[in-house]
């Protein structure tokens, strides 16, 4: 048995060896660091600093509750560390600023906790942590220096481009979310080559975000990574490590910046508590085997969610408090189409009134050099929101678009070539503390450039509609009961069938912890 103990406390104290020579360079860097800079710390970061440098004895009072720290994995969980010495500002964390610190109503006690005489290294090891900047995102990351939407709302939850993560100290910000819905689906198809179908799911996804940010003053350096975890949705999963975000930007806070990556653009087109990207209910009532679709909501979206393969350049500008706007250029390769495009986006922001609007156009060309096949999509849109106190939000919104299509021979495919639009609202209403009622409306239309003899083209549209419930659960767990209900209607040219509907009915319960 000793055989097998032996090379485990090796590899421990070869980590706590680890752990302390990194903890010792941090001192010494500080120790000789000139004292210009210190000098570009603002006085906020000079006060924060002068709280953490008050060398700690070992008849020190235990830390507040106050002081966010990181499990580092062998620390006592009521353990509180040393105070560790000030960085400079290029490593500067928020760990010690109360503007910063996250809810610890979950460790009431740790404060009066003593420090074992054996735990001195699990107290290096959370120094070491602090040192390089890890720490889980607090409150403050999210702004609500504008009015956002109720508590727990679907506006709530939207940043109508604030810039956020905000993040005024240096550090590596660690957030997150995790879902997982079990739900049922039936859709009837009323024609007689489409079988009525009847779904039992549960689906999931995990979200881990990384968000390592370098501040100066009022400038920042910041990067983003959101590191996925799928559970079914209907989508084959890819080979390789999945992300959401994955960007670059730099900027001065409160006024503008520059990004570059993969991320969503500005939201100019808002669905409510209903109809959340990647369940059933936002697919609607879609047809099996006969090759036609449902339209999708349009809301300026062509350039708005995360492509696939190309990506996005975007600036963001914030010249007074209530108004910003975005201009942001897509480039790269989308599905063998090389793509390019633009996308402008404004917001004036009141608090109580939102007005957004904006609009996009995309030219896509094949990558061949013997092809002709080219794609031009453009549209406009925009929504107007409104936000009554902490009790109610709603809001209206509109888009239209239209696409020009032409096949790998220069020919015009008309089936492809289309006009859409679509307009919707949604209402949410607090009925007690942590609980919140949603429901919403959208429809949308389409027809194509496909004429028949009778000079008749396709046309197809789109009912969604949701009502919601969702409590709050110790303020990190949502749960969210959602029924909705989505008609179909086909009306195709050229079709040998009479026009017909599909009609699909579904619930849901969503389980979202968000950290």
């Amino acid at each position: 048995m000793k055989k097998q103990i032996y090379p485990f406390r090796n590899f421990i104290c070869l980590l706590k060896n680890y752990l302390a020579l990194g903890s010792l360079t941090s001192t010494l860097l500080l120790a000789t660091a000139p004292a210009a800079a210190q000098d570009d710390l603002t006085d906020e970061d000079s006060a924060d600093v002068a709280g953490e440098t008050e060398p700690a004895s070992e008849e020190t009072e235990p830390a507040s509750e106050e002081i966010e720290t990181i499990d580092a994995g062998d620390t006592d969980a009521g353990s509180a560390p040393e105070v560790a010495e000030a960085p400079d500002d290029s490593s500067t964390l928020a760990t010690a600023s109360p503007s910063a610190t996250a809810d610890t109503s979950g460790t009431e006690g740790a404060a009066e906790a003593t420090v074992p005489s054996d735990s001195e290294d699990s107290e290096k090891d959370s120094n070491f942590l602090d040192a390089v900047g890890i720490r889980k995102l607090t409150g403050d990351a999210y702004p609500t220096y504008k009015t956002r939407g109720i508590i727990g709302g679907s506006l709530w939850r939207t940043f109508h481009g604030l810039q956020w993560p905000y993040m005024p100290q240096s550090g590596i910000g660690v957030s997150g979310t995790v879902w997982v819905d079990t739900g049922y689906e039936k859709i009837d198809r009323h024609e007689s080559s489409q079988p009525t179908s009847t779904y039992v799911i549960q689906e999931g996804r995990a979200v881990l975000r990384m968000t390592p940010t370098y501040t100066r003053n009022n400038w920042f350096i910041q990067g983003q990574a959101e590191l996925v975890a799928n559970k079914d949705q209907n989508v084959s999963q890819p080979q390789v490590g999945d992300t959401d975000d994955l960007w670059v930007r730099v900027g001065k806070w409160h006024a503008f910046d520059v990004q570059a990556g993969r991320f969503e653009a500005w939201e100019l087109y808002h669905l409510g508590m209903g109809l959340d990207l990647n369940t059933q209910e936002r697919r609607g009532a879609f047809e099996l085997n006969s090759g036609l679709t449902v339209p999708d909501i349009y809301g300026v979206t062509d350039a708005y969610y995360r492509p696939s393969g190309p990506g996005n350049i975007a600036g963001h500008f914030y010249p007074v408090d209530f108004f910003r706007f975005e201009v942001l250029g897509q480039v790269g390769n989308d599905g063998g189409l090389n793509t390019t495009g633009v996308r402008i986006a404004g917001i004036l922001d009141f608090g109580f009134l939102k007005l957004k609007g904006g609009g996009e156009y995309k030219k896509q060309m094949t990558q061949l050099d013997q092809g002709k096949e080219r794609r031009e999509p453009r549209g406009f849109g925009g929504t107007a929101q409104f936000i009554v106190k902490e009790f109610v939000e709603f809001g209206g919104s509109y888009g239209w678009t239209i696409t020009d299509h032409m096949d790998n021979k220069g020919y015009i495919d008309e089936e492809g070539s289309y006009t859409k639009w679509s307009a919707g609202g949604f209402v949410n209403l607090r009925i007690i503390k942590n609980l919140l009622f949603g429901a919403g409306g959208h429809y949308t239309f389409f027809w194509d450039t496909h004429t028949d003899e009778e000079n008749k083209v396709g046309k197809f549209a789109h009912l969604q509609a949701f009502g919601a419930i969702q409590y709050l659960l110790m303020e990190r767990l949502y749960i969210k009961v959602v029924g909705a209900f989505a008609q179909g209607d086909f009306d195709p040219s050229f079709a040998e069938t009479d026009p017909y509907t599909t009609r699909m009915i579904s619930g849901r319960l969503r389980l979202q912890y968000d950290f």
